[in-house]
């Protein structure tokens, strides 16, 4: 696979994963249910070098055992409004998991996001932090490095914005989420759903930085 096929193909798995954390829609758990979500992840996943965790895919993303009904109140009960509590045990929304204040982690992100000339859906209405958010702009990005290195450009400033912004949000929040999310006895597909981003978000980091080091080491005598 070549370097912009290995991004463009990182392009798509993040906006999969981007749209998997919006709330369920009808058509998206007819997918889960037949696998073919499954597959079509699996299918980038074994295409990736460096995501090659894909051998355990099918026990992270075990499908469905509830009806579409069960599904939403499950995302409901895990991710959006909880035990009627008013508050989920496991938000997805970054800056629920920091010490700085959250208004904080927003307008940083919103900064991150107009540097690329990206502003926020005014049909979605999501803020800035959910993790649906993050996971699209990590899209946007591996998309854009394809894209410079299908035009034969230097893709270092989007491959240094996506480790960056990994390393600053989804990918040190989202373990935090993982640990919460484990003592809540979720519907296998979201326990595999939030282990599998984690996952992923760990080992495209390592690779990032990896392909950040590779021109100086190879100018060095």
């Amino acid at each position: 696979m070549s370097l912009e096929d290995r991004a463009s193909a990182r392009s798509a798995l993040y906006r999969m994963l981007g749209h998997s954390f919006n709330f369920p829609t009808l058509d998206f758990y007819k997918v889960v249910e037949s696998g073919e979500f499954s597959a079509n992840i699996r299918s980038i996943l074994n295409a990736v070098g460096h995501l090659e965790f894909a051998q355990s895919l099918e026990d992270k993303l075990s499908g469905v055992t509830a009806d579409f009904e069960e599904f939403c109140t499950e995302y409901v009960r895990l991710f959006d409004v909880g035990g009627g509590r008013g508050k989920p045990p496991c938000p997805l929304y970054g800056g629920e998991y920091t010490i700085r204040p959250r208004l904080d982690v927003m307008e940083e992100l919103v900064r991150f996001y107009g540097f690329f000339d990206l502003g926020l859906s005014e049909q979605d209405r999501e803020l800035p932090d959910h993790l649906s958010v993050e996971l699209e702009f990590l899209h946007y990005l591996a998309f854009r490095e394809s894209d410079a290195l299908e035009r034969s450009a230097d893709p270092s400033s989007y491959q240094r914005a996506q480790a960056d912004f990994i390393e600053r949000h989804a990918g040190q929040w989202l373990p935090i989420m993982r640990g919460k999310l484990e003592t809540q006895a979720p519907l296998p597909f979201f326990a595999g759903l939030v282990s599998l981003t984690t996952d992923v978000l760990r080992a495209d980091l390592g690779y990032l930085r990896s392909a950040l080091r590779r021109p100086q080491e190879c100018a060095t005598p």
